[in-house]
């Protein structure tokens, strides 16, 4: 008689990033930002009455972080709008991968990164000249991991995002 208890948390699409981006001109940006694009915990409990051997917990954690360097390129607008848009934007680096398992004999731990790209676009809302709000979409381009980095080797895919900034400097931007 073998009885087993799997539990699973985890979560995918863009979960949250930081970014910074420097006006290089009126409609050109450069920026660097850093994310949380997936992440899973999975906890096993196999339980075997018949043979205590083959019981066991086995545990697992994996989170994949994109690591981009990128451009944006804004559409001319009159000065006087509040409205910044829209943008279309290009961006590329690394999508990190980090994986952690254990079972009561062994553990073990990995990494590794591969090409990530991320193509999307999107408008700016300047509130004042300190604060922006944007809304962007996008698509994540990855090359696969050698082997599944949590529950895949691959994490292409849509993303839809609404933030918010700081502006500092002049806030012309």
């Amino acid at each position: 008689l073998v009885s087993s208890v799997m539990s699973t948390a985890k979560a995918s699409g863009l979960l949250g990033s930081l970014a910074y981006a420097y006006w290089l001109d009126e409609n050109v940006c450069e920026t660097v930002s850093l994310g949380v694009l997936s992440t899973e915990a999975t906890s096993t409990v196999i339980v075997s009455v018949t043979q205590l051997l083959s019981s066991g917990v086995y545990q697992r954690a994996s989170t994949v972080i994109p690591i981009l360097v990128g451009a944006r390129f804004y559409l001319p607008q009159p000065e006087t709008q509040a409205l910044k848009g829209p943008f279309l934007s290009l961006a590329v680096g690394r999508d990190i991968g980090f994986e952690a398992k254990n079972t009561v004999l062994s553990q073990e731990s990995r990494s590794e990164a591969v090409f990530g790209a991320r193509l999307g676009g999107g408008i700016d809302l300047l509130v004042s000249n300190s604060l922006k709000l944007g809304l962007n979409a996008g698509y994540n381009i990855m090359t696969d991991y050698s082997t599944p980095m949590g529950a895949r080797r691959n994490y292409n895919g849509p993303e839809f995002s609404l933030g918010f900034g700081f502006v500092f400097g002049d806030g012309g931007h």
